[in-house]
């Protein structure tokens, strides 16, 4: 087979013939090998099988067409041939052992195209159809056999049929770049497409991609000289310097970094190119961040050539690309993507070189600048010419855009650029945009420049203010008439001093103006008082006294009506005037109180003015925020007196919300300052306001004050008297205890505040009526209660007990609970609350006969009152008490126990009641031993005529004599529901019980929950012998631990010999017999038939399990 795929490829002359059966023949060989193994190797001779011959064949032919695959790379520049590809991918171990493995992972990086590995077709074996150079490009020697076809037209040039022009244009577009490689073929083809032929459009295409393929070798050859020839010779370009921007353009988009190096291509710009712009543009065209070495050299030739030092400059600032004198690296700059290279020049920095260190005269500088590292020293050179001459015009004009060019420039402009005489009009205009938006730098140096101009020139001052902008003003240098130019927000605490000394105004708003010191802070405000808004507005900021400003401020309000109307809004002037006024309030109230959260509060002086000239003409949001300014947040206890005092004495008219911020401010007061206050308000004769009243009767007077507060109230009118009641209603959260009631006026109040809650409208509100209960005092409060329920004003609900949560004596228990309805005893907000006063009462018995005697009155039907007992018998509270507790005293038992007899003989409705009963009372051990709860049990029971049930016998059982009661009774179901509990708390009692009763429990001989272990185990100590073995040997089939061997051995001794006789141990221990055969064999049966006289020596004998 390979024999006759050699012969066919000989034949065939095709790569892709040969990739294409190269896999299926690697396989039949592959397969002949493993069928037909050869002889072993000896070391140091070379193996020769059929699968190391195919590919030995393989690359013997593709060495004799592109020589060493990394030769090949090294001249491609990383691109290798499909072929060597193709072949690394059948052969990857053969590959890797004769190459390497970097050539094998540069091949491998390359992804394999799709037409890469499809069969060319044929015509026929001898190419007998020259047109299709898919054949040629497919052929093992293709350089070859495209001379030949060549060869074949050897007039075409001279012939120019439409047929000749139709083999150039496919051989141009068809044939591999690769095959231009050869001289002999550019030749041929230089001179075809040198020719003229009919069609220039077609020509001049086929021109420029015969060019991109003249590129495309150059890359492998790196030699330029066939291409130079044509450029030069072909007079079908057209535009030359365009042709070979295009050409550039198109090979870069298709090869990207694998590009043309330029100094291989030097010949051709040297040939072609004369012109600086047309070098650049060629540059930019191939996307290389930088050139050196020929390149650089024509470049700064072709730009000293230029006459105009405007249009080198231009061109300088034109370039996208770096010119280093020096030849670079390819890797670090030829190759290098333009954003990378950029961003790297800008953040390059020399950290060693300040402006004082630096002449401006010494060109060139120490430290090359930006500029001087990406265009060399020669581009620094020209633009230092240009800067010697340059205006500020031009140089705006210049560095305009782009931004990157202007931060390469910062350098050389700062240092280089000599600016003689001085500037006005445009110039000074451009020189301030060139030092406040670029160069900051050059501030110090020619900022004097600008304000030298003339003052009175239009603008002037305006670029100054600019100038100066975000600047540290120098008042020793700077004009005196330009001081009001300079930013304020920059100036130190002396310059403003300064400034303030030399009348220049300085605007407050751009100073930090409460950071200042006390006596800056004046004298600014000094020259700002005829200014109202600027007072209201940073007076609050000052850091010492303001009683003196406040009163200034409240002064020019009253003197600017103008501006308050101008600024104002309403219907009329008087409208506009209250509402500018009350904007400047609330700008001067909220700065006092921005004030006051840093801890500077409001003197008692301050406080005066303020709410002296503020108070009556507040509207809105200011009364808001005049009344917070009292609260205890916002001042100062030791200086409030005053102000309260002046507040509440009526001279002024006050808003209800600083009237009631005024009287809480009251109640906070200290206890000397309030009473005095009080006195002082309650000495006069009048009447006082409702409110004042309201503040009186909720805080603790002074003994002496309070028939002085008596009085005032006694001087209310019913309405005055029923909205003082609510004023204190609402000064309390509507759900919850009350916080503000009547402290020394208490009795005055409470039948008031009950009188309001009775006969309020529904829904009611509960405020009243709680507020009336914190007024009474407990002994009182249930004789009210039970006072209202009797005149039927109220009934007895969860209101009123809620506040009856304290212990009653017998008469008043019994009072209130006949007051509540017999349909709502079996609710729990009922009997909760009778049943927490019996148990929390001091007597609990007295209190609970008191009840069952309730219960047992008439109106109470049999089945609700068997209902009610249930519930009382059964009743707890979550985390609380219970009635069981109660139990426990015999004399509460026998209450309840003649409460249940109350209901009759033992019916089907009460025998439920009787089970509650005991349950409850053996659950708190009463009666405590099994006799007397028998003797009991009988005798309210007819246990003859009803057996208990199996529920019954369930809820019984609430300990272990209980249950042991209750097998003595009821022993089927009872041994069922409670035998294992009473087994884990007696294991004895199992002595007691029968085998029926014993089996009954559960199935003895299944011990799967371990949980029962111990249970097992302390039986079989309790139980009779055989009970015992058959637990023990349950036990060990569950368990299979060593220690329940012991008691299998223990048992099995301890029966009688008809029982041991009748114990297979081997059949009931098959399980754990492979485990312990040996040892049960040896411990449990030998040693009893030992002791029986049988012979000892047949043990000998016994087959050991584990042998």
């Amino acid at each position: 087979v390979l024999e006759i795929w050699l012969k066919m490829v000989e034949a065939v002359n095709s790569w892709s013939f040969v990739f294409s059966t190269l896999k299926r023949l690697k396989a039949a060989a592959e397969a002949a090998e493993q069928r037909f193994p050869r002889p072993e190797v000896a070391r140091g001779e070379e193996e020769c099988s059929l699968t190391t011959s195919v590919y030995l064949h393989v690359a013997e032919r593709l060495r004799q067409e592109r020589a060493h695959p990394a030769e090949l790379w090294d001249q491609r520049r990383n691109h290798p041939s499909k072929r060597w590809k193709q072949l690394c991918d059948f052969y990857p171990r053969r590959f890797l052992a004769d190459y390497g493995v970097r050539e094998y992972l540069k091949l491998t990086k390359r992804a394999v195209a799709p037409g890469d590995a499809r069969l060319v077709p044929r015509v026929s074996l001898s190419l007998s159809e020259p047109l299709n150079m898919d054949q040629v490009n497919d052929t093992l020697l293709p350089e070859k056999e495209c001379l030949a076809v060549l060869n074949l037209f050897p007039n075409m040039e001279k012939t120019k049929t439409k047929d000749d022009w139709t083999r150039a244009q496919t051989m141009v577009n068809e044939l591999d770049p690769e095959l231009f490689c050869n001289p002999d073929t550019v030749a041929r083809m230089s001179r075809v497409l040198c020719a003229k032929w009919s069609d220039p459009t077609a020509l001049q295409h086929a021109c420029v991609v015969y060019f991109g393929k003249l590129l495309d070798a150059v890359r492998t050859t790196h030699d330029c000289a066939p291409l130079t020839d044509f450029a030069l010779k072909c007079s079908n370009l057209g535009n030359k310097r365009q042709f070979l921007i295009k050409c550039f353009s198109s090979h870069c988009e298709r090869f990207g970094k694998r590009r043309v190096a330029l100094c291989d291509v030097q010949p051709l710009l040297e040939a072609l190119i004369t012109r600086v712009e047309d070098l650049a543009e060629l540059v930019h065209a191939t996307g290389y961040a930088a050139v050196c070495g020929a390149t650089a050299a024509m470049f700064y030739r072709l730009l000293a050539a230029e006459a105009s030092l405007d249009k080198r400059v231009a061109v300088l600032k034109s370039c996208a690309f770096s010119v280093a004198a020096q030849p670079m690296p390819l890797d670090e700059c030829v190759e290098c993507d333009a954003l990378e290279f950029w961003a790297e020049l800008d953040a390059q920095q020399d950290a060693t070189w300040t402006s004082a260190e630096a002449e401006v005269k010494e060109v060139p500088m120490e430290a090359p600048c930006a500029l001087c590292r990406k265009m060399g020293r020669e581009g620094e050179g020209v633009m230092l010419q240009f800067l010697a001459s340059a205006k500020p015009t031009q140089l705006r004009e210049l560095l305009s855009d782009p931004a990157d060019f202007r931060r390469l420039c910062e350098k050389v402009v700062v240092h280089g650029w000599q600016l003689d005489g001085s500037v006005q009009g445009l110039e000074a205009e451009a020189l301030v945009q060139i030092i406040t938006e670029w160069y900051p730098a050059l501030f110090t140096r020619l900022g004097p420049k600008v304000w030298e101009a003339p003052i009175e020139e239009e603008g002037a001052r305006e670029r100054v203010k600019r100038l100066l902008l975000l600047k540290v003003p120098d008042l020793d240098t700077l004009p005196r008439p330009l001081w009001d130019c300079v930013d304020f927000s920059m100036a130190r605490e002396e310059d403003l001093q300064r400034l303030a000394e030399a009348e220049v105004l300085v605007p407050l708003q751009s100073l930090e103006f409460e950071k200042l010191r006390w006596s800056s802070q004046q004298r600014l405000l000094e020259m700002h008082s005829g200014n109202v808004e600027d007072m209201v507005t940073y007076v609050p900021m000052v850091v010492g006294p303001i009683t003196a400003y406040l009163t200034l401020v409240f002064d020019l309000l009253a003197k600017s009506e103008a501006r308050l109307v101008e600024i104002g809004d309403g219907l009329n002037d008087e409208d506009k005037r209250l509402s500018g006024w009350n904007m400047l309030l609330n700008t001067l109230l909220c700065g006092i109180r921005d004030r006051i959260k840093t801890g500077n509060v409001l003197h008692s002086s301050e406080q005066l003015v303020l709410f002296d000239r503020a108070v009556e003409n507040a509207r809105g949001g200011n009364v808001a925020l005049l009344a917070d300014l009292m609260e205890s947040k916002n001042v100062d206890q030791a200086h409030v007196a005053p102000l309260v005092n002046f507040l509440l004495s009526g001279l002024k008219k006050l808003g209800s919300q600083v009237r009631d911020s005024a009287l809480r401010a009251m109640m906070r007061l200290s206890p000397a300052d309030r009473d005095d206050l009080h006195t002082r308000l309650l000495s006069k004769s009048t009447q006082l306001p409702i409110q004042v009243t309201f503040a009186l009767s909720v805080t603790e007077l002074h003994e002496q004050n309070i028939p002085l507060v008596q009085k005032q109230l006694d001087l209310l009118s019913v309405e005055a008297w029923d909205e003082l009641l609510s004023l204190i209603c609402n000064a309390n959260p509507s759900s919850g205890q009350p916080h503000t009631c009547p402290r020394s006026l208490k009795a005055s109040f409470r039948e008031r505040f009950l009188v309001k809650y009775l006969f309020s409208k529904p829904p009611k509100d509960v405020r009243p009526f709680l507020l009336f209960v914190a007024c009474t005092t407990r002994e009182e409060l249930p004789s009210f209660m039970i006072d209202v329920c009797a005149r039927q004003l109220h009934p007895l609900n969860k209101i009123f007990l809620d506040v009856l949560n304290f212990s009653l004596d017998a008469n008043q228990f019994r009072m209130l609970i006949e007051f509540i309805p017999v349909r709502d005893w079996n609710t729990s907000v009922v009997l909760d609350w009778v049943l927490i006063r019996v148990c929390e009462a001091a007597e609990p018995c007295v209190l609970l006969r008191v009840l069952m005697e309730h219960l047992q009155r008439k109106e109470f039907e049999t089945a609700l009152y068997i209902d009610i007992l249930q519930e009382i018998i059964r009743w707890k509270i979550e985390g609380g008490s219970t009635f069981s507790e109660l139990l426990k005293q015999y004399g509460c038992r026998d209450i309840m126990h003649h409460a249940v007899q109350h209901t009759g003989v033992e019916t089907r409705e009460n025998r439920p009641l009787w089970i509650t009963f005991f349950k409850v009372c053996w659950r708190c051990g009463v009666p405590l031993t099994s006799d007397a709860r028998e003797a009991e049990l009988g005798a309210e029971l007819d246990l003859k005529k009803r057996p208990l049930q199996r529920q019954e016998v369930f809820e019984l059982g609430v300990d272990l004599n209980a249950c042991k009661l209750l097998v003595r009774l009821e022993p089927k179901v009872a041994i069922q529901l409670h035998g294992m509990r009473i087994l884990r708390e007696d294991p004895a009692f199992a002595r007691t019980l029968s085998d029926q009763h014993f089996n009954a429990m559960k199935s003895w001989s299944n011990a799967k929950d371990d949980s029962e272990w111990p249970l097992y185990r302390q039986l079989i100590c309790k139980v009779e012998p055989d009970r015992a073995l058959r637990l023990a040997i349950s036990l060990l089939k569950c368990s299979r631990e060593e220690r329940d061997i012991e008691l299998v051995k223990n048992a099995f001794h301890t029966v009688d010999n008809f029982v041991r006789k009748q114990t297979d141990l081997r059949r009931e221990l098959t399980e754990v017999w492979k485990k312990f055969g040996v040892q049960i064999q040896k411990e449990v049966i030998d040693a009893i038939t030992i002791h029986d006289g049988m012979q000892p020596s047949i043990s000998k004998f016994v087959p050991n399990p584990k042998a």
